[in-house]
């Protein structure tokens, strides 16, 4: 394998890593804590994960079809990167 084949294995898995812990700890588990909370999800709270598992899967389907439909908003391929000037 040659070294870019290499770093994005090794260096790209470690961010996707981080990413998710740091997306559950500040988002999904405080949302799990609220609905287990609020008494509507059993005794318990033992379905407390439902509502937050459904709210996930539509933000990932969102995410996925803005990727998708990002490129047919842009009518002509050029650099997007924006300057300032100083």
């Amino acid at each position: 394998m040659n070294n870019y084949v290499m770093y994005k294995l090794f260096y790209c898995h470690e961010y996707l890593q981080v990413m998710t812990a740091a997306s559950y700890w500040s988002l999904l588990n405080p949302a799990i804590e609220m609905a287990e909370h609020s008494g509507f999800y059993g005794d318990k709270g033992q379905w407390a994960f439902v509502p937050v598992a459904i709210g996930f899967v539509f933000g990932a389907a969102f995410v996925y079809g803005a990727d998708i439909f990002m490129p047919y908003l842009v009518r002509e391929k050029r650099n997007c990167t924006f300057t300032y000037p100083l």
